[in-house]
């Protein structure tokens, strides 16, 4: 289940460093509030001058549940290398 959980927290990773590639070299503009992850999804949402929406709706929903899922895998498995310290 472990190895599992890894995966599914590098895929969302992998999309979200691709994301923040578009946005600091097509985009020029890269969020930086503390809700900056969600921020970005909704900025691959839109288009601009320079490229159309990256991604739908439904699959920006999608992500949502993926960057909720590593928030719980990265708290968890602190809390994991806590316990066993």
């Amino acid at each position: 289940m472990t190895a599992l959980a890894s995966v599914l927290h590098s895929f969302y990773n992998g999309i979200e460093n691709l994301f923040v590639a578009v946005a600091k070299n097509i985009d020029k503009y890269v969020p930086k509030s503390s809700n900056w992850h969600k921020e970005l999804l909704k900025q691959m949402l839109k288009e601009n001058e320079v490229r159309g929406p990256l991604i739908s709706e439904d699959l920006r929903n999608k992500l949502i549940e993926y960057l909720a899922f590593r928030h719980f895998y990265r708290i968890h498995i602190l809390f994991i290398l806590i316990r066993k310290n």
